[in-house]
């Protein structure tokens, strides 16, 4: 296993929190012996963020998760059992120390029950504190009964530490036109900051690897509905609030600091991207089949600020909660895109609960101010997570800041910090497991109460850092 002084020098060299440094690095021995030593190297094929950062870029930004597909069936059981087996083989081959007794594996719970995904929670000790203080957890999750479109790569694993000898292996990834062509997607579909930046990053920022466009735009044209309509696609990416991003692009994104680009550039990229892959000039039509951009964007605004949405479908009005935006193709071949949301005034004849709406029978949206606590996942907003925390000044995190709209209070209180303005200032910190945030009245105070994620299972992160 890799020394405290070896993380603490790649944290300060790339200006990452250490806590990055120290997944990475077991996400490369997970990889590594998955491959290399279990029958799950037979089915697995590695995808999305971690693909591209341990088969592809070895400087492109850290991934919290690590995503797989396959096109079989895989029990949970019998995948916990593995990955059991493979965390003890870690411990046994670098040192790294899991807790097994705590290994979760389940079927992820979302809104479109359509779709198979197994989700796996692995949790090792911090390299830094006692065990019983700090404890990182590894995210897998498990697509089942997916499907491919280009062959399957086998890449050498990236695995930037001094150990890369005794790590090394062939591993199985998605090919990167294939993961680029679902980034693509997946900015039609959910506000996810992570997914513009890859897409940029690695088809105009990095000249590491020759890429095939017209293979990236053919793919995409399969994994949506479309194919017959390129211009219409354009305008849809034309048409996407990108701004919203850059309040958070800073934030949000994880990665070497010498791979950082600012938002503008990636706005002004990917713009230069569509017009390079969709030369067509761009149309802005209703459709039956799709949401155009007047109804997609206020669904992707109400699942950014986790608000919902006045729905006038099928002549009646609803109160919806926005989860996940889908492209599906029926046994017919007619190929169509699905809103699921969570109806809480009900239809004709049903009561509240999830819904599945199309296109054509929506007459208007409404964004509203009214607030939400999420019942499932929302896939429609994944900009939190991991990728919160970016570059920091040390191991202990960014210096502390003011906010930039600080709410003015009449009366002092006791306890609460105050800048020199007479605002009340307030600290975040977050668990370097889940990902969440907490407000501080005092800098310093680091210590996490016992919690949930966002999931609503109980978190074991126990130690924060300032956000």
């Amino acid at each position: 296993m890799i020394d405290r002084n070896e993380i603490d020098r790649m944290s300060e060299d790339l200006q990452v929190h250490t806590s990055h440094v120290q997944r990475d690095y077991v996400h490369g021995w997970i990889l590594s012996l998955l491959y290399s030593n279990s029958p799950l190297s037979n089915t697995l094929i590695l995808k999305g963020g971690t693909a591209l950062r341990k088969g592809y870029f070895e400087k492109s930004r850290y991934s919290r998760d690590v995503d797989f597909t396959t096109s079989s069936r895989i029990d949970e059981e019998s995948l916990g059992r593995e990955l059991n087996s493979i965390c003890n083989a870690i411990t046994e081959r670098c040192g790294v120390i899991f807790d097994t007794t705590k290994t979760r594996v389940e079927k992820k719970k979302r809104a479109d029950k359509d779709k198979n995904i197994s989700e796996a929670r692995l949790y090792f000790s911090d390299f830094y504190g006692k065990p019983s203080e700090i404890v990182l957890a590894v995210r897998l999750d498990v697509t089942q009964f997916d499907r491919l479109y280009l062959p399957v790569q086998e890449r050498n694993i990236i695995h930037p530490y001094s150990d890369h000898e005794a790590c090394s292996a062939p591993i199985k990834c998605v090919q990167l036109e294939e993961i680029l062509a679902s980034k693509m997607r997946c900015l039609l579909q959910r506000k996810h900051i992570a997914d513009l930046f890859d897409l940029v990053y690695a088809t105009i920022i990095s000249p590491e690897i020759e890429i095939d466009r017209r293979a990236i735009i053919s793919t995409f044209y399969k994994i949506t509905i479309f194919g017959r309509s390129p211009s219409v696609v354009k305008g849809l990416f034309i048409d996407l609030p990108l701004e919203a991003f850059s309040r958070f692009w800073g934030k949000y994104i994880a990665c070497p600091i010498a791979t950082f680009f600012d938002f503008e550039s990636a706005k002004t990229s990917f713009l230069g991207l569509v017009n390079a892959l969709i030369p067509e000039p761009a149309t802005h039509n209703y459709s039956r089949t799709f949401f155009p951009s007047v109804l997609r964007n206020p669904i992707l605004a109400a699942a950014d600020s986790m608000t919902m949405l006045k729905l006038k479908y099928d002549n009646i009005e609803r109160l919806v909660e926005p989860y996940e935006l889908a492209f599906k193709i029926r046994k017919d071949r007619v190929a169509r895109e699905y809103f699921y949301a969570y109806d809480t005034t009900g239809g004709r004849s049903s009561g509240p609960g999830i819904k599945v709406f199309v296109p054509g029978k929506v007459q208007s949206i409404e964004n509203t101010d009214e607030e939400f606590e999420p019942r499932l996942p929302m896939e429609i907003s994944k900009a939190g997570g991991a990728e919160i925390v970016s570059r920091f000044e040390g191991r202990r995190g960014p210096r502390s800041f003011f906010p930039k709209s600080p709410a003015r209070k009449p009366h002092r209180q006791s306890g609460t910090s105050w800048g020199d303005f007479g605002y009340a200032v307030q600290y975040k910190i977050q668990c370097p497991y889940c990902g969440k945030q907490f407000k501080r009245k005092r800098f310093g105070d680091t210590k996490l109460n016992p919690h949930k994620d966002k999931y609503g299972n109980r978190c074991y992160g126990t130690i924060g850092y300032p956000a």
